[in-house]
């Protein structure tokens, strides 16, 4: 990651959600930028994969969903998704290790 950005994001919280049918979100997360807290989810696509999804709001007018927070660097945003869905696959392991 580059250097030049004052913080190091974090993800402080990872919870997973239980396989209820009602969507393709597998968990919430907190993501911590220096005094800046965002909640969002990860989100499994049709192909499997999981990608980050930032706070968003639908517009009712026209359908359209707008984003309501967003990382707009690029390097930042691939290097907070890996971070992510490497919390979420940590602690999904530590849920089935527990369970078992």
């Amino acid at each position: 990651m580059d250097a030049h950005y004052p913080h190091t994001p974090m993800i402080s919280r990872v919870y997973p959600f239980q396989d209820n049918g009602l969507g393709k979100a597998v968990a919430g997360l907190t993501l911590t930028y220096g005094p800046i807290v965002i909640r969002a989810k990860l989100v499994k696509n049709d192909q499997g994969n999981l990608f980050l999804s930032m706070p968003s709001r639908k517009n009712e007018q026209n359908s359209t969903w707008h984003e309501m927070a967003y990382i707009q660097d690029a390097t930042l945003r691939d290097a907070v998704e890996k971070m992510a869905v490497l919390s979420y696959h940590e602690k999904s392991s530590e849920l089935a290790i527990n369970a078992a």
